[in-house]
């Protein structure tokens, strides 16, 4: 179980937590970062921003994507809609063989997509009914997150830099 938050263009993995079964991940290690848009933890998040800094974000790591199993800045555009529509994003062995991950957004009142908490597992181990299994635990954690984030927080750095 991963905590994975936005840094700029990256997400950075904040916390990991390892079950009897440990698989490695994108970011490695607790402080490894990815580019936006590679993996459902960084998804999403970007699928949670306003729309121009997600297209902006997708635009400024396009020539990085490939690097990762031939993803492309149009792929992640692509997912974007059903990531929104069902609040969660889903690899089921897309971008690493055999390996799926489930996330599912931090969004807390009157902010942007901070960060989200994700499961990776062998593709396996994911049948439908674990799958929504697993979504509610990640969704009970993270509202528990959500509630103990300050919603003015968010207001005082935004007014701080101007937007």
């Amino acid at each position: 179980v991963f905590l994975m938050a936005r840094s700029g263009l990256n997400v950075v993995c904040v916390d990991r937590q390892e079950g009897s079964y440990v698989l490695d991940s994108l970011t490695g290690h607790v402080g490894g970062q990815i580019p936006m848009g590679v993996g459902p933890a960084s998804e999403a998040i970007l699928a949670f921003l306003p729309e121009e800094e997600a297209e902006a974000t997708i635009e400024a790591n396009a020539s990085l994507y490939g690097r990762y199993h031939g993803l492309s800045a149009e792929k992640i555009r692509s997912r974007l809609p059903q990531i929104r529509a069902q609040r969660y994003a889903l690899d089921h062995g897309d971008l690493v063989a055999g390996i799926s991950a489930l996330a599912v957004p931090i969004l807390p009142p009157k902010r942007d997509a901070v960060a989200s908490i994700a499961i990776n597992m062998t593709s396996a181990r994911l049948a439908p009914e674990r799958l929504e299994a697993l979504l509610d635990l990640l969704r009970i954690q993270v509202s528990r997150i959500e509630e103990g984030i300050n919603p003015l927080e968010g207001t005082v750095s935004r007014a701080r830099s101007g937007a």
